[in-house]
């Protein structure tokens, strides 16, 4: 059997920067029902789902895994909401400088991982432009309102052959 992808969501109980942990737990939801409806084993592969609230978990992760995606909150010129995707090692400035309560960034976790030798041979990382890392509960209504979009292409993206 080939190896499992993984998808990691990043981030916080705070506001937009849940988004990444919105992602995983709807990956969860669609996981579970493709699971259920997988007597025959004609769909791709079902993927590891986590949730991060700090980068460096995912050096914990990396052990037999085909592909890492990660979908993380970002800031950058894009509305609330846009989604924007990349390829590692391309990434763009706003994810290559820890924010908030990250210690160590994103990009920084995975070039340590890349001179380590642990990245699969795919890493795709998931930006979900969000409007505010404010001390709130949910997502704001931009970020809301784009989740469903944002989980399909997302799901569509992993379960690829």
């Amino acid at each position: 059997m080939p190896p499992q992808p993984l998808f990691v969501g990043i981030g916080s109980p705070n506001g937009d920067d849940r988004i990444g942990w919105a992602v995983a737990h709807e990956l969860s939801r669609l996981a579970a029902s493709a699971s259920a409806l997988d007597s025959s084993k004609t769909i791709p592969l079902i993927p590891a789902i986590r949730k991060a609230a700090n980068p460096a978990d995912l050096l914990d992760w990396l052990d037999d895994i085909g592909r890492l995606v990660v979908c993380d909150a970002c800031r950058g010129n894009g509305p609330p909401g846009r989604v924007s995707r990349w390829v590692w090692p391309q990434l763009p400035v706003e994810l290559t400088h820890p924010s908030g309560t990250h210690q160590l960034g994103l990009a920084g976790v995975l070039e340590l991982a890349s001179v380590l030798g642990r990245l699969p041979g795919e890493t795709v990382i998931w930006g979900i432009h969000i409007e505010s890392q404010e001390q709130r509960l949910g997502l704001s209504h931009a970020v809301a309102t784009a989740l469903p979009a944002i989980v399909a292409r997302v799901w569509e993206d992993l379960t690829r052959l």
